[in-house]
C-alpha cells in the first residue's frame, strides 16, 4: 500500500481498525467454508454472512445505522449523475466485449430463462437482484464505509482488492461472472461518490436486466 502522508488518513486506533478488518475476513471465510447444498442455500448463506451479520455489526459495534451507506439520499445529484455514468460506462464496456471478444459464446443463461419470459423476470428480479444487492451491500457499502474512515479515497481500491481476491479464491473469475464483476467495480466508485449503494444498485440492476435481454435476443 502506498505511503500515506496525510495525518487524517492514518487510523486513529490501530486496534479498532484491526478488529474491523478481521471481522471482514471472518465474514468472507465463513462464506467460503460454511457448507451448503444447492443454489437456494448458497444465496441464503450469502445474504446471512454478507448482509445480516454486517448490518448487526454496524449497529451494535460501530454504533451506526447501515442505512447511512445503503439508503442515504444526502447526495442525490451526485448519486444520479454517477449512477448514470456507471450505466453508460458499463454499456460501452459490454459493447466492446460482445463485439470484439468471445464473451457471447461463453456467457450462458439457463434454458428456462431464455425460453420463458415469466422465468426471465423471476430470474432477474429475484436471483440477479439478490446477487447484486448482497455484493454491493458488503463490498461497496459495509467494507468501503469502514475503510473510508481510515484511508479516504483509498477505500475504493482496497475494497475492490478484497472483492477480487475473494472471487479468485472461490475460483469465480470467468466469463460468466464478468457482468457482476463490472457492476461491483463501478459500484464501489459510485458508492464512494454518492455515499450510498442505492444509485449503484439501481444502475447495476437495470444494466443486468437489459444486458441479459439483449443476449437472449441474439440467441433468438
Amino acid at each position: 500500500m502506498p505511503y500515506i502522508t496525510h495525518k487524517e488518513n492514518i487510523p486513529t486506533s490501530y486496534q479498532e481498525f484491526l478488529t474491523h478488518f478481521l471481522f471482514i475476513l471472518l465474514c468472507l471465510a465463513l462464506l467460503i467454508f460454511f457448507p451448503t447444498k444447492g443454489a437456494v442455500q448458497e444465496l441464503t448463506k450469502s445474504f446471512f454472512f454478507l448482509v445480516i451479520i454486517p448490518a448487526l455489526y454496524t449497529k451494535f459495534v460501530l454504533k451506526e445505522n447501515s442505512k447511512n451507506f445503503s439508503l442515504n439520499f444526502s447526495e442525490k445529484k451526485s448519486g444520479v449523475f454517477w449512477g448514470t455514468m456507471m450505466f453508460l460506462f458499463a454499456a460501452l464496456f459490454f459493447y466492446v466485449l460482445t463485439n470484439f471478444t468471445p464473451f457471447t459464446q461463453n456467457y450462458r443463461l439457463p434454458g428456462y430463462v431464455v425460453d420463458n419470459f415469466r422465468f426471465f423476470l423471476i430470474y432477474e428480479l429475484l436471483l440477479s437482484n439478490l446477487v447484486i444487492f448482497v455484493n454491493l451491500f458488503f463490498f461497496a457499502g459495509f467494507v468501503e464505509n469502514i475503510f473510508r474512515k481510515h484511508f479516504s479515497s483509498w477505500a475504493i481500491p482496497i475494497s475492490l482488492s478484497l472483492f477480487f481476491i475473494f472471487f479468485a479464491i472461490i475460483k469465480n473469475i470467468n466469463w460468466q461472472m464478468i457482468p457482476l464483476l463490472t457492476v461491483i467495480t463501478l459500484g464501489c466508485f459510485v458508492s464512494y461518490k454518492s455515499r450510498t449503494i442505492f444509485y449503484a444498485y439501481l444502475s447495476g440492476l437495470l444494466f443486468s436486466f437489459l444486458l441479459d435481454a439483449y443476449l437472449i435476443s441474439l440467441i433468438k
